[in-house]
């Protein structure tokens, strides 16, 4: 079918995402991929539109990386605590024209909270809930940063909330069901929807509020092959990604990661840039309690590191704590 009739048809059914689609006749099949391009999602739901100031919860090992690398990870779908991590949304369409185990591979994401969070009485319970999830149970740390440069710039990274209404699963599900349709004619067709369905999540995890700074490798080249996890590929080796070594020599091939710099001088403006202005400790510390060399020593190791010392504070839930230590 000629690229121009189901551009067409694209638009008339959903004039504000922008799809990329190639006719290939190497291979006969005809690709659809959600465009790489940010500001081609502005005007959907998955394009962030608020302060660009959020918060990742952490422990000591982690930011301790963090500082070391001057980098933070965006980890493949594979990675993360939930194991229905994007299974769940891809649930609600026909696996036939998209591989489920394809995005989480190659796909990464980092997870965070808008900065409010950790301010607003309202949102105090979510704030512990997520301390005791991902911030060491309050040993750890709170990394609050801003993203310096313009979105609308970005390639191949994607900023969005997390939804966990179901009717927003149900409009993609109808987006991807017309299109599939539209096709049904064609023998081989990849109908790549994967970015947007990441941002889908079940109701069961609403109290994280996140945010998710998404990478999205895939190319029509990717979405054509079969064997994602064939380490003597061509293929394979020309992404620059990492594996964590410990989970490779124990055989898993399937988590990766990509790192982004940390208010690098990079003037690459497709990228995001990330500058990190505070640091919350956990709620099981107090500043005020803190050896006060132990504490010059570690402003010291972060102003080595970034050039700067970021605020760091106590967590407001240290006075639900106070009197233990």
């Amino acid at each position: 079918m000629d690229s121009n009739k189901i551009s067409d048809f694209l638009y008339e059914i959903s004039p504000n995402i922008s799809f990329d689609i190639r006719n290939s006749y190497v291979d006969n099949k005809i690709y659809l991929k959600i465009s790489d391009h940010n500001y081609l999602l502005e005007n959907t739901d998955y394009y962030y539109k608020n302060e660009l100031n959020f918060v990742h919860f952490t422990n000591l090992y982690s930011f301790q990386n963090i500082l070391n690398q001057k980098t933070i990870r965006l980890t493949n779908l594979h990675s993360h605590n939930d194991n229905q991590e994007l299974g769940y949304s891809f649930g609600f369409i026909d696996h036939k024209y998209i591989n489920c185990n394809f995005s989480k591979t190659h796909m990464f994401s980092l997870s965070m909270c808008k900065r409010d969070l950790m301010t607003d009485e309202k949102l105090i319970n979510d704030e512990f809930n997520l301390w005791r999830l991902y911030g060491d149970n309050g040993n750890g740390v709170a990394i609050g940063f801003k993203i310096m440069n313009n979105p609308k710039k970005w390639s191949k990274y994607h900023l969005s909330e997390v939804y966990y209404e179901i009717d927003k699963l149900k409009q993609l599900k109808e987006l991807y069901d017309k299109i599939i349709y539209f096709l049904k004619d064609e023998k081989n067709v990849i109908v790549d929807i994967g970015k947007l369905l990441s941002f889908n999540k079940s109701a069961l995890f609403m109290s994280e509020k996140e945010v998710k700074i998404l990478y999205d490798e895939t190319d029509y080249y990717s979405l054509g092959k079969k064997d994602f996890y064939d380490l003597r590929s061509e293929y394979y080796n020309s992404y620059n990604f990492k594996f964590d070594i410990s989970k490779l020599l124990n055989g898993n091939f399937h988590e990766r990661f990509i790192e982004l710099p940390i208010f690098s001088n990079n003037e690459d403006d497709s990228v995001p840039s990330i500058k990190i202005d505070k640091i919350y400790l956990g709620y099981k510390y107090n500043i005020s309690k803190i050896d006060y060399f132990a504490l010059s020593k570690f402003e010291y190791q972060i102003k080595q590191k970034f050039g700067y010392t970021p605020e760091i504070v106590n967590s407001r839930l240290l006075k639900y704590f106070n009197k233990r230590m």
